[in-house]
């Protein structure tokens, strides 16, 4: 059951009804904090954060990052760029909607919210002096100028659109307070961060080769069917001009039968119309097994993030070499650490090679399986996986 005591519910009423319809208010001097630029312009901090950064006023702890995503902090991953899940993810970590109107609330400050459906989203932060400011992108210097070039006193009327997203929709304001929000995942959730990122990575990979395997069979039913209509539609066309003729004629006949006796005129299939309408069937037919998959796809997908969430919230953190196993695995490599990870899982076992063997003298093949020590120019030496057939085991 819905509580409408709720603001954050109120809000989310508020932003999906009356977000274009908000009458905008300076703040009131001395009400909003220093806006120290200087601190945003330092390199880590201009690589590290983005716009929702900006917004929650968090230029520290992001080393490494993309910038802070909504939701973050508090296990509650983004699952889709809509308007109504930005926000809630928002609302996760400190936001609170300003129920219809922008009135300046003690404590607090303004940001704004605008969406491009299904890409990206962005954040506008209002100054003392009445003007919105936003970060473009990590790497990006904050400024208070849109797309066009003219300074921003309203995030709703000003160009939102860049060189590859236009963010059409409009999500409403958020108070924040004068201390700002801590967003984003803690420093010892880094390693867990691209641990999850490559297990959707590896889910989307798995899928792109599901959907190639899986489509050739459907595709070459349908193709078949395809041919069949059309030979059969094509079977309705003169064979040559006397038939063409011949038929024109029968035609002539049967029309003026049709008007003696006071009958509608017969309806005549046209070869070429019915060649359009099964094209048209036959893409709508694939069109839709798209939206399946598609639809099947993202589910998949959300699923493996509700995963992700309940196992970061219970504790689980993986270790570098995890991580640098996985990375491995998903690129098709064969780095030092995943020969390491094969060598302690008896996948592969380590063979002395002797260093003081005659030069006109080729030292024995290793057996299949293992690998082998092979000196460098100074003096150390390397790990060498020996090859079956060009093939390692795995």
């Amino acid at each position: 059951m819905l509580n409408i005591k709720n603001p954050s519910f109120v809000g989310l009423c508020y932003y999906l009804l009356m977000a274009d319809k908000t009458l905008l208010m300076k703040p009131e001097p001395g009400s909003l904090p220093r806006f120290e630029r200087a601190v945003w312009d330092q390199s880590d901090v201009l690589a590290s954060t983005n716009c929702y950064a900006f917004a929650a006023n968090s230029p520290d702890g992001h080393p490494g990052t993309y910038g802070p995503q909504p939701g973050d902090r508090h296990f509650s991953y983004l699952r889709e760029i809509t308007v109504r899940e930005v926000a809630e993810k928002a609302m996760t970590d400190g936001f609170i909607a300003t129920e219809g109107c922008t009135k300046p609330k003690p404590g607090h400050y303004v940001v704004a919210l605008a969406v491009a459906p299904n890409n990206d989203y962005h954040w506008y932060r209002q100054m003392e002096d009445g003007t919105w400011w936003h970060k473009p992108a990590p790497g990006k210097a904050v400024t208070n100028r849109d797309y066009d070039g003219n300074v921003i006193t309203d995030p709703r009327t000003a160009n939102r659109r860049n060189k590859r997203y236009e963010y059409t929709q409009f999500g409403g304001f958020f108070y924040v307070p004068n201390e700002g929000l801590k967003v984003g995942i803690t420093p010892d959730r880094e390693v867990l961060r691209e641990y999850e990122l490559q297990e959707v990575v590896e889910l989307v990979q798995r899928q792109k080769q599901q959907r190639k395997a899986s489509a050739r069979k459907p595709v070459k039913a349908d193709n078949d069917e395809f041919r069949r209509e059309r030979a059969r539609i094509n079977k309705q066309r003169p064979r040559n001009r006397l038939h063409a003729f011949v038929r024109r004629v029968w035609h002539r006949a049967e029309d003026m039968l049709a008007k003696i006796q006071g009958k509608p005129l017969p309806q005549r299939a046209d070869p070429d119309a019915q060649l359009e309408a099964l094209s048209e069937r036959m893409a709508e037919r694939a069109r839709a097994a798209d939206r399946h998959r598609r639809s099947a796809e993202l589910k998949e997908i959300k699923e493996l993030i509700a995963f992700q969430e309940q196992r970061a919230a219970e504790g689980f953190r993986p270790t570098e070499a995890d991580l640098k196993v996985k990375l491995s695995r998903q690129k098709g490599q064969r780095h030092s650490h995943s020969v390491a990870a094969d060598v302690q899982n008896g996948y592969l076992r380590w063979t002395p090679v002797s260093r003081t063997a005659p030069a006109d003298k080729p030292q024995p093949a290793a057996p299949t399986g293992e690998v082998k020590r092979q000196p460098t120019p100074d003096g150390g030496d390397i790990v060498v996986p020996v090859r079956d057939n060009n093939t390692l085991r795995p």
